[in-house]
């Protein structure tokens, strides 16, 4: 039997997370079968299997993915503005509404995972010590910058929520607004 690269292992693993986060979105978590997954990779049962031992492990792979980085890594030199604008980015327009449904729904289902919380807190609490180490040089004190990327992180999860659900937000003057809580 030939022998599979790491590289060959990343990839299908990546093809498999791939397609879970869209029909994630597209479906929801709750609605999605492992069967789904199968129909939506062109993989086998048992392929999947190799990977992930159960959906819920497919499901945390997917939020390990939303975490604030590039690549894996925060972008160097970003400003604080910067940085929200890219996060606002991946919920804001037609493309950015799967994005959002998704991320609606990985912070529903951390409610009641501990698991899936833990990776949430985890992944938020980088993304906020990291856009609060940008803010700290315009804030009064390393906890006021903490208190106000909470705040800004807060608010982006909540207009990813009401994009989700549909309702037309603006995000030039989400953004706007946003700005001037940095000012």
């Amino acid at each position: 039997m030939p022998k599979i690269s790491p590289q060959y292992r990343d990839a299908r693993r990546a093809q498999i997370i791939d397609a879970a986060r869209e029909v994630f979105s597209r479906q929801g978590l709750t609605n999605t079968s492992m069967a789904d997954l199968v129909a939506a990779t062109g993989m086998s049962m048992g392929a999947i299997y190799r990977y992930f031992a159960s959906k819920d492990e497919v499901v945390a792979a997917v939020a390990e993915g939303r975490d604030g980085t590039v690549h894996g890594v925060f972008p160097a030199g970003e400003s604080p503005g910067e940085i929200l604008a890219r996060l606002l980015s991946h919920v804001s327009g037609p493309a950015g509404t799967a994005h959002a449904r998704l991320s609606a729904q990985l912070w529903g289902e951390a409610a009641v995972r501990p698991p899936l919380a833990e990776i949430a807190r985890t992944r938020h609490t980088a993304l906020r010590d990291h856009l609060a180490a940008r803010l700290s040089a315009s804030a009064s004190t390393v906890d006021d910058a903490a208190e106000l990327a909470d705040v800004l992180l807060a608010a982006l999860i909540g207009y990813a929520d009401l994009a989700a659900a549909g309702f037309d937000v603006d995000p030039v003057a989400f953004q706007r607004i946003l700005g001037g809580l940095l000012a």
